[in-house]
């Protein structure tokens, strides 16, 4: 028998459920006409005939809609007999009069202060809905006893809300750029009809006026809508009836979708074909793209431009739905570009483009080399050639060049290539033996193109065999020459490359190809130039064209040039008495002699001045005078010694002086201006060397005369000497000089005033002088008086006189007239009159001008005194302006605040009296303290000192003496300096503001800068949110991460909320560090979860419609699977089974699912699975549990 025991395993693993909630809102737009529910025509109400034309009927009510089933009906009745309030009654019908009820008097009430008018009131009647079937009439008895018969109401009843609108459209359907939407619908039946629609956005109605109402009969449509920002809107209507009735539940909704963000432009774009700035022969372009994002509506697609500009947007056309695209055929160039520019949904168009570019494109071989040259471009005896030229335009510039001796190219790689960006030549090229070569040269792009036709040639030329030797050298002059330039010719040997010309060397044997001079000649050389005088060897050999030369195929020449250069020398000798200046003062005899190294004297010349050569070697001369001797040799060789010239100069006479004197004789003798004296000196042969004079017995000195310009008697001593040193006997003479007129000076005696006036009788007294012949009269005269002789003259009456005088001196000299003025004034000037001061008014400049008038005196004004703020006590208790005419500038006041300034004048010769000052009262205005400033913002003030509303910024001055006159401001980085005491900030930022004020005296306030933080925008949604754990959890502890979006004031705060959309800014659970992130969020229970976050900024905006919205994020399941068991064998008793068991296993789990089931018999080791047998007897013990997701 076996017996089966079974025990129970647990092992939990819990996963959250994600539960996906989809809102799909079906856009339709009907195009038909609104239609608006028809009113049944006006009825004709059954009028009863009127009893008693007496009464009137009027004030019925409810005169409109009633808006329950039992509305109160009440009217006015009059009649002038009375009225009997017992016998009121009515009467209705709620089938447009067709039957009527019964007159009652149930639940009618009356009443009224007099007897001829009453008040009815019904109530309790039930009409129906109707605006054309209910009736009611009254009827009362007047005093008399007859009936008064009232006309027959209307009562119209509409006590049901319209139902919700059918069939609501949005105009634009789907994404739009333009923050204007359009709605129509078809309106239900109402039994009062459509009388207006209410809307609300982004948030369902909470109550019957919870939205904007719109009012129109019938009005099927509206048209402007705003949405608050970017994204899906839903919008609620629900209508409102003539009756006034309203359910905010009868409502329909719809969805406005707007998007004003411009997409992205891609941020990734490459070529699959081309490399960016590489040559390429394809001139078709493959691009792809990516990286191009719109957060609101997608991307829709591109506009795809090629040019060749590396920075075009491009036209908002759409030109692919996909993000490749091929290039039209380009041609060749350096500079095409791609641009691709993003659409989304909404049409917008991203302000930017992606660019990529340049691409080259290069599909024309090169054209051939041009000025190809070769190096060296002639004959040469080295195997070593190089090629230049200049490469023609190409596209993508030339990348190397093929080149082939002695045959064209049979095709375009038929060569040798050397490769090199630009490559204008080839070097180290060698061909195959002496002669001439002829070598192509073609080129290849970079691009690759090449084309052997399009090639230029050269030749170059080998002879690397050396030439023979000259013969039958001649020199050129034969024999002995006074030239150093000689010339020889030759005899040239046959050369392959022929001959280039010859090298020459003399008097020594060359020791290489080089050692000599080289000529390039044929066979001649001319102006050979030999080292020095004497006999020269010339030592000659060749160079072909190619450069071939060898020193040892030299011919010589012995003694092939002789030269002689060197003229004979003449020396002199002079005998006789020698004087000064090379004169001689006896007679002289010449001696010549002549000497020549090489060829020897052949004669020797001489002439006296320009007489005829003579031949000889001596001469004499005896007579006075000056002489000019000439003299040279010649040599045997012909060279012709340079002509000299000899000076021979004699003279035996002294020389004679005299005075020529010149001035202006006065009287008595004297000269009565400087004399000039010259002296007259007579020589007749070697002339005057010097004269020497001395004046008043001083020192002796040379010259050729004087001028004597000093006042006196004066003695002059003078001699002269020739240039032959001969001197004659000294000579005297007298000279008597006063060169100046009597001086006068003059002094003045009296009371002295100011500017050159008297102040009482003045006495002028003359005195003359003179240092040389003495004064000998003095003359005067008084204004227009007559001469008068003397030295002392009086003036004592008021005004400006004029003394005029002057005096004469013995040698006639007689001084120019002089005057003087002689002013007397001894009055003060009158009063100023006209006093004005400027400014007018307050001033902040401590400098104010006082002007006025003057009455005329006699010496004229001369200055002004002022004194501010007090009376002056004396002519002088003031401050003294000299010059002051009319105008003092610059007085400065003792301190801010009006002050009074007295004034009066003083004039040219000093007078002043106090006592006729003028005053002009509280005249200087000065104020220097500029206002004071203070500003109150006012706008709805956020968190953190943060404004969530345009602030309105308020200036306040206060300035305590001349008055605040205005205000200026500037909000910095946003507007200029402005005038006004107020100005609004009305973009979000962290806004710098200046501001001052100027008073009236125009002091300017340094302007205050303060900050003022304003954010206008709640914060988008966040970005790439996401949940932190990827699957099922067992733990009930779930993180949430994102990007925070852009954000004037940065984000300061977030909410979240599980499984539904927020319906209000609050409606979430808040977080506020650290943001980014939220952890430890708990979802309400096991399975899949959305989480919904929004933000708020630092300055409290938040915006519950900007989420973001991740579906089933969160999946959560705590609850461990249950696993049950079968066994199938044969049973015994007491529990024991006689035959092998199968136990199956079996696990559910109503969460994340079961994700295995393990088990172990006897202690055993575990295994996966779900079947087992055994078959061993005994007792056994089989564990088991399952694992969930």
């Amino acid at each position: 028998m076996k017996r089966i025991h079974h025990a129970g395993g647990l092992l939990v693993s819990a996963l959250g459920i994600t539960i996906f909630l989809a809102l799909l809102a079906a856009l339709f737009i009907w195009a038909g006409p609104s239609r608006v529910q028809a009113q049944p025509p006006e009825r004709t109400l059954p009028q009863a005939p009127l009893s008693d034309a007496t009464s009137t009927w009027g004030g019925f009510q409810p005169s409109g809609w009633a808006t329950t089933t039992s509305p109160a009906c009440s009217v006015t009745v009059t009649d002038s007999l009375g009225l009997q309030e017992a016998t009121a009654l009515y009467r209705y019908s709620t089938n447009g009069g067709s039957s009527w009820s019964a007159w009652s008097s149930a639940g009618l009430s009356i009443s009224g202060d007099t007897d001829t008018t009453k008040y009815i009131t019904v109530t309790g009647v039930t009409f129906i809905q109707s605006g054309t079937d209910n009736l009611i009439q009254f009827r009362i008895l007047d005093l008399n006893g007859d009936p008064d018969t009232s006309p027959v109401f209307l009562v119209k009843v509409d006590s049901q809300a319209p139902a919700a609108p059918t069939g609501l459209a949005v105009s634009p359907a789907g994404w739009s750029p333009t923050n204007g939407f359009t709605l129509t619908w078809t309106n239900p039946a109402d039994t009062s009809g459509i009388a207006g629609v209410y809307y609300k956005l982004d948030s369902p109605p909470a109550s019957a006026g919870d939205g904007t109402l719109v009012e129109g009969a019938g009005i099927s449509s509206l048209s402007s809508l705003i949405v608050s920002g970017n994204g899906a809107h839903p919008i609620y209507i629900w209508l409102k009836d003539s009756a006034g009735n309203v359910n905010h539940n009868a409502r329909a909704s719809a969805t406005l979708y707007l998007d004003q963000d411009l997409p992205s432009a891609p941020n990734a774009i490459t070529s699959t074909t081309h490399t960016v700035a590489a040559w390429s022969q394809d001139n078709y372009v493959q691009v792809n793209w990516s990286g191009a994002s719109d957060p609101t509506s997608g991307i829709a697609g591109y506009a795809v431009a090629w040019d060749q500009s590396p920075g075009t947007l491009p036209a908002p056309i759409t030109t692919t739905t996909q993000p490749q695209a091929m290039s039209p055929a380009l041609p060749d160039g350096d500079n095409h570009y791609v641009h691709i520019r993003a659409r989304d949904l909404a049409g917008n168009w991203s302000a930017s483009a992606a660019h990529l570019g340049p691409f080259y494109i290069d599909r024309t071989a090169p054209a051939a080399p041009i000025s190809l040259t070769a190096t060296p471009i002639t004959w040469t005896n080295i195997n070593q050639f190089s090629l230049s030229w200049t490469n023609p335009d190409d596209t993508s510039g030339i990348a190397g060049a093929y080149y082939k001796l002695d045959s064209p190219p049979g095709h375009a790689e038929d060569g040798t290539l050397v490769a090199g960006a630009d490559i204008q030549s080839i070097s180290n090229i060698t061909v195959s033996g002496d002669g001439a070569h002829t070598v192509y040269v073609w080129l290849k792009d970079t691009a690759g193109n090449v084309l052997s036709s399009q090639r230029s040639s050269t030749t170059l030329y080998l002879d690397t065999v050396r030439p023979g030797a000259p013969t039958n050298l001649t020199p050129s002059p034969a024999g002995w020459s006074n030239s150093p330039y000689f010339g020889i010719t030759w005899t040239n040997p046959s050369d392959l490359s022929g001959i280039a010309g010859a090298y020459y060397k003399l008097n020594a044997e060359p020791t290489a190809p080089t050692d000599g001079i080289w000529v390039t000649t044929t066979n001649t050389i001319t102006n050979i130039l030999v080292p020095a005088e004497g006999e020269h060897h010339i030592y000659l050999w060749l160079k072909d064209r190619a450069g071939n030369v060898d020193h040892g195929t030299r011919n010589v020449l012995l003694r092939a040039f002789k030269y002689d250069a060197t003229p004979p020398t003449t020396t002199y000798v002079i005998t006789g008495t020698l004087g000064n200046h090379g004169w001689y003062t006896s007679a002289v005899s010449v001696g010549f002699s002549a000497s020549d190294n090489l060829a020897g004297v052949q004669r020797t010349e001489y002439r006296i001045g320009s007489n005829p050569w003579q031949t000889g070697t001596s001469l004499s001369i005896s007579a006075s005078g000056a002489y000019t001797i000439s003299y040279r040799s010649v040599d045997q060789a012909g060279n012709e010694e340079t002509t000299h010239e000899l000076p021979v100069k004699i003279d035996r006479e002294a020389p004679t002086s005299g005075l020529a004197i010149t001035g202006t004789l006065g009287a008595n003798g004297w000269y009565t201006s400087p004399i000039t004296i010259t002296f007259v000196v007579t020589d007749p042969v070697s002339g005057r060397d010097t004269t020497m004079y001395r004046l008043d017995g001083g020192i002796w000195q040379a010259g050729d005369g004087l001028v004597v310009d000093s006042d006196g008697i004066h003695t002059l001593e003078y001699y002269s000497i020739d240039r032959a040193g001969n001197r004659e006997s000294t000579h005297t003479a007298t000279l008597r000089v006063d060169l100046l007129p009597p001086m006068t000076m003059y002094t003045t005696e009296g009371t002295a005033g100011d500017g050159g006036w008297f102040r009482s009788p003045v006495t002028v007294t003359l005195t003359p002088t003179d240092l040389a012949s003495g004064p000998a009269a003095t003359y005067y005269r008084l204004d227009a008086g007559g001469w008068i002789s003397g030295t002392k003259a009086t003036v004592s009456s008021e005004g400006t006189h004029s003394l005029a005088f002057y005096s004469r001196d013995y040698a006639g000299n007689v001084e120019a007239s002089q005057a003087i003025s002689v002013n007397i004034d001894v009055t003060p000037p009158l009063p100023p009159f006209g006093l004005s001061a400027q400014p007018v008014g307050w001033t902040k400049t401590n400098a104010f001008t006082v002007t006025w008038s003057s009455f005329p005196d006699l010496s004229g004004i001369g200055g002004a005194y002022y004194k501010l703020n007090a009376e002056p006590a004396s002519p002088t208790d003031g401050t003294y302006v000299a010059g002051a005419t009319n105008q003092l500038t610059g007085i400065q006041v003792p301190g801010e605040g009006k002050h009074t300034v007295y004034l009066w004048l003083r004039d040219g010769a000093g007078n002043a009296n106090h006592l006729t000052r003028n005053v002009l009262n509280q005249a200087l205005w000065l104020d220097t303290t500029p206002p004071t400033t203070t500003y109150v913002l006012t706008g709805s003030l956020g968190l953190n000192g943060w404004y969530t509303s345009p602030v309105q910024v308020g200036l306040t001055a206060v300035d305590a003496l001349s008055g605040v006159d205005r205000y200026f401001h500037r909000i910095i980085g946003v507007s200029d300096w402005a005038e006004g005491r107020l100005f609004t900030i009305t973009t979000s930022g962290r806004h710098s503001i200046q501001y001052y004020a100027v008073d009236a005296a125009g002091n300017e306030e340094s302007p205050k800068t303060n900050f003022v933080r304003v954010d206008l925008e709640a914060p988008p949604a966040p970005i790439n949110l996401r949940a932190e754990q990827v699957g099922w959890q067992s733990e009930n502890n779930f993180s949430a991460v994102w990007t925070d979006p852009p954000d004037t004031s940065l984000i300061g705060a977030a909410y979240y909320k599980l499984d539904a959309p927020p319906t209000g800014p609050t409606d979430g659970i808040l977080v506020t560090a650290p943001l980014g992130r939220i952890s430890g969020i708990q979802v309400p229970a096991e399975g899949k979860h959305d989480l919904y976050v929004w933000l708020r900024d630092n300055a409290g905006n938040l915006d519950y419609t900007h989420y973001a919205y991740v579906p089933q994020a969160f999946w959560y399941d705590a609850t461990p699977p249950t696993t049950t068991y079968t066994i199938t064998g044969t049973p015994g008793f007491a529990d024991w089974y006689r035959s092998p068991v199968s136990i199956t296993l079996s696990a559910v789990d109503a969460g994340s699912g079961v994700l295995s089931t393990v088990y172990r018999v006897d202690g055993g080791l575990w295994q996966t699975g779900t079947a087992l047998g055994i078959s061993a007897e005994g007792t056994h013990t089989v564990q088991f549990y399952s694992i969930d997701q």
